[in-house]
């Protein structure tokens, strides 16, 4: 179970299904810049594309796929065949209105709704976070990886000490901890370090995450909800400004290739 599940299917939940109707009202052309919170950077992508080996055909999970925005990217540029699963049904519901033709299921990475070994890759990008039970989630992404699997996880952990007011949908752990669990899991730690600087997305895709938020403000602004969502958001802003959290990578294996 999750830590919170209000404070997680609001930030997570509710309002990125408002972002999907958003989207939607707007008319954007591409979906995928708006789909991708948290790591709204092409060169991003790539790079995580590149340390899972991404290729044509290559069945890949996306655990915690949120709007779907990396997946259809993956799908869309690297020709991948791409399942996502996520635990809040408003995101999956958002998914599946900007991205009618992709495969999202709601589930549990600590519960995967997957047989052994279904997928080649994986890649988990801010969702481990939000996961208390880190173990039971590595288990389960090694459990679903075939031998020789690549998983990358993108996520933000703990460089300081994380103060009281720290958004409550997360648990930020120490970089040693996160590769520990996952480790003691069964895989393969190959690299863990800083993830790299991608400096400021391009044009196109700021404009169009900075015109959903401003409809959705204009929609929901007034929306007790909304406000929680935005005091989580905030918080979250507050610990990547003052250095106490920083987004990290790790790229793992499935041993038995």
């Amino acid at each position: 179970m999750q830590r919170d599940v209000m404070p997680l299917d609001l930030e997570f939940g509710w309002h990125a299904e408002r972002v999907a109707e958003a989207g939607v009202a707007l008319g954007l052309c591409d979906s995928v810049p708006i789909a991708c919170r948290g790591s709204g950077h092409p060169w991003l992508l790539g790079h995580l594309a590149a340390q899972i080996g991404a290729r044509p055909g290559m069945r890949v999970l996306d655990g915690g796929s949120g709007l779907g925005g990396p997946m259809a990217w993956l799908a869309r540029e690297r020709g991948c065949d791409v399942i996502g699963v996520d635990l809040m049904k408003g995101a999956v519901r958002g998914a599946l209105r900007l991205f009618p033709q992709s495969m999202v299921l709601v589930g549990s990475l600590t519960e995967l709704p997957f047989s052994t070994a279904a997928f080649e890759a994986a890649w988990t990008i801010g969702s481990l976070s939000t996961v208390p039970d880190t173990y039971a989630a590595a288990r389960e992404l090694r459990r679903v990886l075939v031998p020789g699997g690549r998983l990358a996880v993108y996520d933000y952990v703990a460089v300081a000490a994380v103060p009281f007011d720290a958004p409550v949908a997360n648990v930020f752990l120490r970089p040693q901890v996160l590769a520990g669990r996952l480790r003691a899991a069964g895989l393969t730690v190959l690299t863990s370090g800083r993830a790299p600087r991608v400096g400021p997305a391009p044009a196109e895709w700021r404009a169009s995450a900075l015109a959903v938020e401003r409809e959705i403000a204009l929609r929901h602004g007034h929306d007790p909800r909304y406000q929680l969502a935005e005091h989580e958001r905030a918080a979250f802003g507050r610990l990547c400004a003052g250095g106490q959290i920083a987004p990290w990578l790790l790229v793992l294996e499935r041993p038995g290739a």
